[in-house]
């Protein structure tokens, strides 16, 4: 595996950036704080389909079975 080589300005970059969000801590944790809370009705939303999709799988092949059984 080849190792990626950064010059100079890549490093002084990330340096920069995280010393000014250092120094703007509050800021960038409230910007979090609303990232947070808009993606996680998204999250709820995607746990609370798996919980329901896990029980509706087996009605779904309970009701295919007994359809199958009222069609003979």
């Amino acid at each position: 595996m080849a190792w990626k080589t950064y010059n100079l300005y890549d490093i002084c970059n990330f340096i920069c950036t995280y010393l000014v969000a250092l120094m703007n801590l509050g800021t960038v944790l409230s910007y979090m704080g609303k990232v947070v809370s808009i993606v996680m009705p998204v999250i709820v939303g995607g746990i609370l389909a798996l919980f329901i999709h896990v029980p509706m799988k087996g009605i779904e092949n309970r009701l295919l079975k007994l359809r199958a059984c009222m069609i003979r």
